[in-house]
């Protein structure tokens, strides 16, 4: 405590100081207690705390807007491209045409609704990790649907072209009969 003491002027030890000054047990000042009960520290604290629960909480909302955009990347990832090309499906070119809309306009509402980064008061939130996990998966399934449905539609082609084939070689043979025309 002496380098503390030396530093006041004399006429700063014997108004301040005097003969009553008791040495400390250790050899710094800690200002904290004085600090932490002081009101005005108080006050600031509080404000400070406020202010973060605030910006967690806006953090929070902000969050809970991607919830209907993570839906619909789990339903895109559960997507099976061949459902698309059954022989079952009733309307097939519906069904396409309304697949590959459908996939555009997550495309575009992904691309348009994440944002890269965004301020929300003290916070600043990236989102450029997110955006680039979400937005390729419909771009995907397009590109798969280019490339599986030429496939497809030539491969039926073909054996519709082998069926005709057939069928006209059969009905080109000469029956004597039924029987012999539907065997």
């Amino acid at each position: 405590m002496s380098d503390y003491a030396d530093a006041l002027e004399d006429w700063d030890w014997e108004e301040t100081v005097g003969d009553g000054w008791d040495i400390p047990d250790v050899p710094y000042l800690d200002p904290d207690p004085w600090i932490h009960d002081h009101p005005v520290y108080v006050e600031r604290q509080e404000k400070v705390t406020s202010i973060l629960d605030s910006s967690y909480d806006k953090a929070q909302r902000f969050l809970a807007r991607f919830q209907p955009l993570l839906e619909t990347y789990w339903r895109n990832k559960q997507f099976d491209i061949n459902i698309l090309v059954n022989d079952l499906v009733k309307n097939p070119v519906e069904m396409l045409t309304n697949t590959i809309r459908l996939l555009k306009y997550y495309n575009q509402h992904f691309a348009s609704n994440l944002p890269a980064s965004t301020d929300i008061g003290l916070l600043q939130l990236d989102s450029k990790i997110i955006k680039e996990k979400l937005l390729p998966t419909p771009k995907a399934i397009l590109e798969d649907i280019e490339k599986l449905v030429p496939v497809v539609n030539k491969a039926r082609m073909e054996s519709s072209t082998q069926w005709l084939e057939v069928s006209l070689t059969n009905l080109k043979k000469n029956v004597d009969n039924v029987e012999e025309f539907v065997v």
